[in-house]
C-alpha cells in the first residue's frame, strides 16, 4: 500500500500523504513479522485509524514495541471473546463480523481499540497543540544563544549541535526534547540550531 501511495503522491494534499505514509511506517516498524496476527481487512483498517489518531495526538514515537505487544494481546482476546464479555472485546468482535465496512461498525471498533490501547499504555503524553515555535519564541531562543556566545568571546550565536556560528536568518528554534516524544513548544525546551542540523536531528534526544 505504501507503494500505491507513492505513485499517487502528487495527486494528494501533502498533509494527507504525510499522515498516511507515517501511519504505514509506524505499523511496519512496530509489527514486523507480528503483522501475521492481522487476518481481517477490518482489523487492518481499524489499526490504521488507531495509529493515525495516536500519531497526531500522543507522543508515541519510540513505543513501537509496546504497540506491537498490545496488538498481539488485543487480537488474541478478540478471537476468544464470548457474548458474556464485559470488557468490550465482544463488541469489537461483532463490529468486525457484521457489516464491518459500515460507518457505525468502523466507529464501534475504533472506540474499543482506542480505549483498550490507552488502558494498556496509560503513560502516553499528549503532544503540545502548538507544533512550531512562534516568532517571539524564536527570537528569544536566538537571543539566549547569542548572549551565551558573547560571554564566551564569540561574535555570533552558535548552533547547539554542530557549534558553528548561526545568525538569526540562518537558524531555527529547535525542540530539545522532540515534539514527537512529548516535548513542549516552550522557550525552556528550545535551543538554537542551524537549519541543516535542525533538519537532520529529527526525533533524536537528548542531543549528544
Amino acid at each position: 500500500m505504501k507503494e500505491i501511495y507513492k505513485i499517487y503522491k502528487d495527486t494528494l494534499p501533502p498533509k494527507v500523504f504525510d499522515r498516511v505514509f507515517s501511519t504505514f511506517d509506524f505499523l511496519q516498524k512496530a509489527l514486523g513479522t507480528s503483522a501475521q496476527v492481522i487476518t481481517k481487512k477490518s482489523d487492518f483498517l481499524t489499526l490504521c485509524l488507531l495509529v493515525s489518531y495516536i500519531l497526531q495526538k500522543f507522543a508515541i514515537k519510540c513505543k513501537e514495541a509496546k504497540f506491537r505487544d498490545f496488538v498481539v494481546d488485543f487480537m488474541q482476546k478478540i478471537e476468544t471473546a464470548s457474548s458474556t464479555d464485559t470488557e468490550g472485546y465482544y463488541t469489537y468482535y461483532v463490529a468486525r463480523s457484521s457489516s464491518p465496512d459500515s460507518k457505525t461498525q468502523v466507529e464501534n471498533r475504533f472506540r474499543v481499540i482506542l480505549r483498550k490501547f490507552l488502558d494498556y499504555e496509560p503513560t502516553l503524553e499528549l503532544k503540545d497543540d502548538q507544533r512550531e515555535f512562534d516568532w517571539g519564541q524564536k527570537l528569544t531562543i536566538y537571543t539566549r544563544a547569542y548572549k551565551k556566545a558573547r560571554q564566551e568571546g564569540k561574535q555570533e550565536a552558535k548552533c547547539a549541535i554542530c557549534r558553528n556560528p548561526t545568525p538569526l536568518d540562518k537558524g531555527a528554534a529547535d525542540h530539545i526534547k522532540p515534539h514527537n516524544l512529548g516535548g513542549k513548544t516552550t522557550v525552556e525546551n528550545g535551543q538554537w540550531t542551524c537549519v541543516p542540523c535542525n533538519s537532520a536531528k529529527k526525533d533524536k534526544y537528548p542531543v549528544q
